[in-house]
């Protein structure tokens, strides 16, 4: 017997490569001659086990509390699916925030962005002939990347590569707030100067 729970589908991501948007769950429980209940458990469509990823599971595990066909258990998951999408809508809403504000500020150099979940974003910029890669990680722990593409730093046995750093990216300030434009651009702008400056005293350019 399969129970169809109701779940919200607006505002959810789309899913690179998955042709269908379909939101579907429900409860899938197995009977025996009897009626008696012999196991049940979550089923959801293809996208929504997408969007969920690693929230699926803690679902799963609680969708299996129950050995009897009690309705409790069909609210309870409810709420905890629409809680679990509220997180995936507000995380969307913030990488979208985000990427908007970035192509806000730098229309010429922001050079690509996933535009389905809005988790990374690529930016490219030349100062002094030498160009420069930034690229955002906005998805779970945020990180900033930083490349210099005509700049190398020798490594084991003379070997040269590409200078480049990483750090944590984090803001003090919501995506969604009327400031948050000028606080990124300061955030980014501090961050990438310390960068060329180390960039300039630990490699040997290649213009």
């Amino acid at each position: 017997m399969l129970v169809k729970l109701n779940v919200k589908d607006e505002d959810l991501p789309l899913i690179e490569g998955l042709n269908s948007t379909q939101v579907y769950a429900g409860l899938l429980y197995s009977l025996d001659v009897d009626g008696n209940v012999t196991s049940h458990g979550l089923i959801v469509s293809p996208y929504l086990e997408r969007v969920l990823g690693s929230q699926l599971d803690q679902l799963r595990i609680s969708s299996s509390s129950s050995d009897t066909i009690d309705p409790g258990v069909f609210y309870d998951l409810t709420v905890s699916l629409e809680d679990a999408l509220k997180k995936t809508r507000d995380e969307q809403e913030r990488r979208r925030h985000i990427v908007a504000a970035l192509n806000d500020l730098y229309p010429q150099n922001l050079v690509r962005y996933n535009g389905y979940t809005y988790n990374s974003a690529t930016l490219q910029f030349t100062l002094d002939g030498s160009r420069y890669v930034v690229h955002l990680k906005l998805d779970g722990e945020m990180e900033l990347f930083v490349f210099a593409m005509d700049r190398f730093i020798k490594m084991y046995k003379d070997e040269e590569v590409m200078y480049s750093e990483s750090e944590p990216l984090s803001f003090t300030q919501k995506p969604s707030s009327p400031g948050f434009a000028k606080h990124l651009h300061e955030t980014l702008d501090s961050r990438i100067v310390n960068f060329l400056k180390r960039a300039m005293e630990l490699s040997s350019a290649r213009v």
